[in-house]
């Protein structure tokens, strides 16, 4: 319900607060929908958590032993600045230099990171799928950092000559690979069993034993030089690794629970705010003053059919199970002898929409009531109006039916009911649905009672005051309205507002081919 307006002290318009509480029956109106996509987002979330890889953390802290302090006691080192320094290329080459084969320093750098624990304690971390990967890489890193802060140009003079070598080994191994290279293409196209092949064959094997060999001897030349340099400037009193690098046991992410539980929360507040903004949307009519004051005449009855049933499976269950409850006995007694203030009518006319699947279903109960009070009853369907699905079902109930449904009650289509039948029934209910065009009432000449039914929340104001227009038209006022399955929020009684004017008298009738208005009997009776 949005916000509406009225007439306060001195003239002047204030607005009314947000119906809060009707915004909340609309979200358990719909309970379905936010628990639907409640549900929704716990699977989304299961399946993104299981699509994740396994990612697993290990750390290694250090120690950084103050070289000196400032006049406040402060350590003369800054911790942010050696954070960036254990993830600088210098420190990641040096690392990856010790495994086998070689790391580059871009290939360590999306694996690993560091933050200061304290003051004097660095943790360097590294992530990976494989928990041995990662504590080997955060292992490495720390000795790498450790060595270059100890000591960062210790042994140059002493690794000049074993790094010289190893580019000499380089060197001849891409020198090897070019010979390799050479002598596979003159071997192409030569006979197998030819001395050259013989010769080129042999030559070919040396030549990738040689390079076997130099790539051995390169890789331990590697491993020693990068052990020297790490041994020789660990050694130094700068920092020293406090606690190495374990394996982890378990993974830091994907959280399976936390992913379920955002996936949860978040699929129960989209349903929500759904829930609220179809709410906000929704113009229907669920409340019995709203549909009272959309009519124009007092809501008489609220009846209640079983919601799950089909349409066919609604008349059925009118016919042979139903059984009023003590209320709608008075309600229905109230419609069926006072409905028009003065004697009981003969002529009972339900209006409902052709939108309206439940609607329709009130002229049968009123039909069934009637019969059980000792009155011969006739229901007819009216064929000329947009057929419902209700309709529809009360045809087949009706044309299935052989003689009486029950006793005192016959069922018949519009136009089977001749003068004679009609002088037997002391009630005759016609059931009505249209589009909110037109409404063709009947013409008998008997005192008829026109009621409009609804079910709450199946039309808007605009359809249900199209209906009491066409009435209107039609020279038929509407004397009041059933509601059917009625909101059981809903504590309004359906009466009209007092800022409602009184109902003006139908028009006149305009020719012959408009439907017959209220009957000279009915006419003299007010």
């Amino acid at each position: 319900m949005v916000a509406r307006t009225r007439p306060a002290a001195g003239g002047r318009v204030t607005d009314e607060v947000l119906d809060v509480r009707r915004l909340v029956r609309g979200v358990l109106r719909r309970w379905a929908l936010v628990l639907g996509l409640g549900l929704a987002g716990l699977l989304a979330g299961a399946v993104h958590a299981d699509g994740q890889p396994r990612v697993f953390v290990s750390q290694s802290r250090v120690l950084l032993l103050p070289s000196g302090l400032d006049s406040a006691g402060h350590p003369l080192r800054d911790i942010d600045t050696e954070t960036f320094v254990a993830t600088s290329s210098d420190i990641l080459g040096q690392a990856g230099a010790t495994f086998r084969p070689p790391r580059t320093a871009a290939q360590l750098r999306g694996m690993v990171g560091a933050r200061s624990a304290s003051p004097n304690i660095l943790e360097v971390q590294a992530a990976s799928v494989i928990p041995h990967e990662a504590r080997t890489v955060a292992d490495a890193v720390a000795r790498a950092y450790v060595a270059y802060t100890n000591n960062p140009n210790a042994n140059d003079a002493q690794m000049a000559a074993p790094r010289a070598q190893a580019d000499a080994l380089s060197a001849r191994i891409r020198q090897l690979e070019e010979q390799i290279a050479t002598q596979q293409a003159g071997l192409v196209g030569t006979d197998p069993t030819s001395p050259e092949a013989a010769r080129g064959a042999a030559l070919l094997d040396a030549l990738h034993s040689e390079e076997v060999d130099s790539q051995r001897t390169l890789d331990t030349l590697n491993s020693r030089l990068g052990d020297t340099v790490l041994n020789a400037q660990a050694q130094s009193p700068g920092a020293r690794i406090l606690d190495p690098a374990l394996e982890p046991g378990r993974p830091v992410s994907p959280h399976p629970l936390r992913e379920m539980g955002e996936g949860t929360l978040g699929g129960l507040g989209g349903g929500l705010l759904l829930a609220l903004g179809l709410e906000r949307l929704d113009r229907r009519l669920r409340r019995r003053d709203d549909i009272a004051r959309a009519v124009g005449a007092p809501v008489l009855c609220s009846l209640t059919v079983p919601r799950r049933l089909r349409a066919r499976d609604s008349c059925r269950y009118v016919l042979e199970r139903w059984r009023p409850s003590v209320v709608e006995v008075l309600a229905l007694e109230r419609v069926l002898h006072r409905a028009d203030g003065s004697e009981p009518p003969e002529n009972l006319v339900v209006v409902s929409s052709a939108r309206d699947r439940r609607a329709p279903i009130a002229a049968l109960q009123l039909a069934v009531r009637a019969a059980a009070t000792e009155r011969r009853t006739a229901l007819v369907v009216a064929t000329d109006a947009p057929p419902s699905g209700v309709l529809r079902s009360v045809h087949e109930v009706a044309a299935a039916a052989h003689g009486p449904v029950r006793a005192r009650l016959w069922m018949h289509v519009s136009g089977e009911l001749g003068k004679r039948e009609l002088t037997r029934a002391e009630l005759l209910v016609v059931a009505v649905a249209s589009r909110g065009g037109s409404v063709l009432l009947p013409t008998w000449d008997r005192r008829t009672v026109v009621l409009l039914a609804t079910s709450a929340g199946s039309v808007t104001a605009p359809t249900l005051s199209a209906l009491a227009a066409a009435c209107l038209e039609a020279g038929h006022a509407i004397e009041g309205v059933l509601v059917v399955n009625p909101d059981r929020r809903d504590p309004t009684p359906g009466r009209l507002s007092t800022a409602i004017a009184a109902p003006v008298a139908p028009p006149p009738r305009h020719d012959g081919s408009m439907t017959a208005g209220p009957s000279p009997a009915r006419s003299a009776g007010r």
